[in-house]
């Protein structure tokens, strides 16, 4: 035992130390580890913000239910991506500031999964050097290396070896505490927040346990020997049950979510067509820049139809790819043949509608069809390929021990990992940048109209996002940083920001449907074009400003100028900023007359049930004429007053007002619809909240005073956190029972 203890420390201390070379402006300078996207980096606009916000909320005695400042209010907790219930999140987050909270976010899981790799060859009875090497080919190679900007996504994928590694210790030993850990690994897998690469790990992880039916014999293993894989199956079947009781805390809000969310119904078949994986792709696993390096720029634009590079690279180093092809052969085969027969299952599925087999994984796997992306599946293969180089490590070692002696196979091996070492940091160089603390300050352009804005909208900044990364994002930290000046989302949110446009809604994750409609609906609407003199511009209908008035906006904000802003009677002042380091880029900042309160009255006579033009105009996009079925002013902004009204409190998930109507009304509410919403009166009645304008709320009230409480509450939430409290409480009490009667 103590000899054990010793090499987990020793393991440990090595993985600190090579995350702190690979990443040492992160750990030494406090710069923030940065790879970009097409438009920015998802790492930057949705899963450092998200968790931060949920921070605050902890931090300030709230659960983080709904975010107001995101969109027109996001049900934060049941979309998940925020990660609030992982079990680093609130630690790092509530204790750290933002960059070293980040930062250590992204080392933990690359720390999780270069032990977990390391326990896992283990168990096939590796020598730590050929572990270290699997650890190393899985924990920094391309399936997190290119994905660093995915914190959600990297978090789970890091549990994958570890997970693997204790479905075959249970299969061998037949000993209950491996499947307990099991349990708990798996529901951190989902609490992390990406629930397509959790379904991928967990399909994995029920494929590789039919494999070791085949690789392990029975009579090879302790426990039962008669009926053991049914046995093995229900063993793992009731640990799945337990994850969902350990998860329902997460689980039951996320499930009540998607019933009104654009995850609601399955992908379409022809849209898996799109960001391929193919064939010529693995000509990375030689050499991953081959075909292009989009940190540099030079990777291919057309992602439709080319794919998208850090879905596509399988790299883990030139060296284990090399041991991997000697690691096929090795001795004894089965265990060999049974990874290698997974990797190719993975590979095989990834080249999605084009390889055929992934057909059966969409079609038999209930819930598969909910997601894109087969190449996601290259993820499992990198493991079962970083296992393989492991055993060619191994074998090699065993063969250099024969032939000459151990300590010629130990410096051999030593030169192996030094070379896969070095090879893998200056891939990781090739493509991570590094941004200065001051990204999470308030820029100039926030400064400038912070007392005057109500809610501001970025129409155009993806568009500008995508043109400042043309080049890549490496070397273009300033650049990068310049362009947070737009304000776009969820990133301004830190600042204080109520952002009217929500990253979700363009960048997957759960958005709510109706809010979605308008989102795609007002994408629609301003168009690019260019000037007279070919300069990129922007315009949009002149409805439209309604729309923006309506959902309180005051401000736009864009790199783009709006065509012929200063004859636009909606336009109350302009104000144009400028760097002279990107004199190409100047921002605009347009300030909109008269923007509706996000909470106002208005006499039922000017309320109606047909919709807008801009509603008819998306109906056939909509998957059913009922989700056209709302309330809607006549004359957005020319309403009369119908009574006074005041904010007595304002909470991130309640707020309270007095209303006084001289005549029937309507509380209108610039907050996204969501059937968890209540309002009370004085008495502790329930008063019915209508949809209002297709995606937000109203209340309708009677002439008369009235004291409104209005509160978010998530029976989902409620029934969940009961749920899994008690479900990790029982998981503890058989851990100590279990570990008290093996003492006995």
């Amino acid at each position: 035992m103590k000899n054990h203890w010793g090499e987990a420390g020793l393991v440990f201390l090595v993985t600190a130390a090579a995350l702190a070379v690979f990443f040492y402006p992160a750990v030494f300078q406090n710069r923030l580890i940065y790879s970009g996207d097409f438009t920015g980096s998802d790492l930057l606009e949705l899963n450092i913000p998200r968790r931060a916000l949920a921070a605050q909320a902890v931090a300030q005695g709230e659960m983080p239910l709904w975010e107001p400042r995101l969109g027109s209010g996001l049900p934060l907790l049941a979309e998940g991506q925020a990660g609030i219930f992982y079990p680093t999140t609130l630690p790092l987050f509530l204790t750290l500031p933002l960059t070293a909270a980040a930062n250590y976010s992204i080392l933990a899981a690359l720390g999780a999964a270069m032990l977990g790799g390391y326990f896992w060859a283990r168990t096939y009875g590796f020598s730590p050097g050929p572990a270290l090497v699997c650890a190393l080919a899985y924990g920094l190679g391309g399936a997190f290396v290119f994905r660093l900007k995915h914190l959600n996504m990297i978090q789970v994928i890091a549990w994958l070896p570890c997970s693997l590694a204790l479905i075959r210790l249970y299969w061998k030993q037949w000993r209950l505490p491996w499947l307990l850990a099991l349990a708990a690994v798996w529901s951190w897998q989902f609490l992390a927040g990406h629930p397509h690469v959790t379904y991928i790990c967990w399909l994995i992880c029920y494929l590789y346990a039919a494999a070791l039916a085949l690789e392990i014999p029975a009579a090879e293993a302790d426990g039962p020997r008669q009926g053991r894989w049914p046995r093995f199956l229900g063993k793992l079947l009731l640990c799945t049950l337990a994850v969902l009781l350990l998860s329902a805390v997460q689980l039951l809000p996320t499930l009540d979510l998607v019933q009104g969310s654009t995850r609601a119904s399955a992908a379409a078949w022809d849209k898996l067509q799109r960001f391929p994986f193919k064939l010529t792709h693995l000509l990375r696993m030689a050499a991953p820049f081959c075909q292009g390096n989009p940190a540099q720029g030079t990777a291919a634009k057309a992602i439709f139809t080319e794919g998208i590079f850090w879905e596509s690279a399988p790299y883990i180093g030139l060296v284990p790819l090399i041991l991997a092809g000697v690691g096929l052969f090795r001795k004894p085969r089965r265990p060999a043949l049974a990874a290698a027969c997974l990797a190719l299952l993975c590979l095989w599925a990834a080249l999605g509608p084009q390889g055929g087999l992934y057909w059966i994984f969409w079609k038999l796997c209930p819930g598969f069809n909910l997601f894109r992306f087969p190449a996601r599946l290259l993820i499992p293969f990198h493991c079962f390929l970083a296992l393989l180089a492991a055993g060619g490590a191994q074998t090699l070692a065993e063969w250099l021990t024969q032939k000459y002696n151990g300590k010629v196979s130990a410096a051999v091996i030593a030169v192996l990992l030094l070379g896969t070492g070095v090879d893998l940091f200056l891939v990781n160089r090739s493509y991570q940048e590094y941004l200065p603390d001051k990204w999470a300050d308030k820029p100039l352009s926030w400064r400038l109209i912070e007392e005057e804005a109500q809610r501001v909208y970025a129409p155009t900044y993806m568009v500008s996002g995508g043109e400042m990364l043309k080049g890549g994002w490496k070397g273009s930290a300033e650049k990068l940083l310049y362009h947070a000046g737009v304000l776009n989302p969820d990133l301004a949110a830190l600042w204080g920001v109520r952002c009217h446009s929500d990253h979700v809604v363009f960048e997957g994750g759960m958005a709510l449907e109706a809010y979605f409609n308008i989102q795609t609906g007002e994408a629609c609407q301003w168009l690019h074009a260019q000037s007279a003199e070919g300069t990129p511009e922007w315009f949009c209908p002149a409805d439209m400003f309604d729309w923006f008035r309506m959902q309180n906006i005051s401000h736009l904000t864009s790199f783009y100028p709006l065509r012929d802003a200063e004859a636009n009677p909606d336009i109350a002042d302009i104000k144009v900023m400028g760097d002279p380091a990107f004199p190409e880029y100047k921002l605009y900042i347009y300030a909109l007359k008269d923007p509706q309160p996000w909470l106002r009255l208005l006499p039922g006579s000017e309320v109606s049930a047909d919709p807008p033009r801009f509603i008819r105009e998306l109906s056939d996009k909509l998957p059913s004429a009922a989700a056209i079925d709302s309330l809607y002013e006549r004359r957005i902004g020319c309403s009369r007053p119908t009574g006074s009204l005041q904010i007595t409190e304002l909470g991130r998930n309640h707020w309270q007002a007095d209303v006084n109507c001289s005549e029937s009304s309507y509380l209108f509410m610039a907050v996204n619809y969501d059937h968890n919403w209540r309002a009370y009166r004085e008495d502790g009645s329930l008063v019915p909240i209508v949809r209002f304008n297709h995606a937000y709320q109203a209340i309708p009230l009677e002439p008369g005073r009235h004291r409104l409480t209005v509160r978010y509450e998530s029976s989902a939430f409620a029934w969940g956190w009961k749920i899994s409290a008690l479900a990790w409480l029982g998981l503890l009490f058989l851990a100590v029972y279990i570990g008290k009667f093996r003492k006995r």
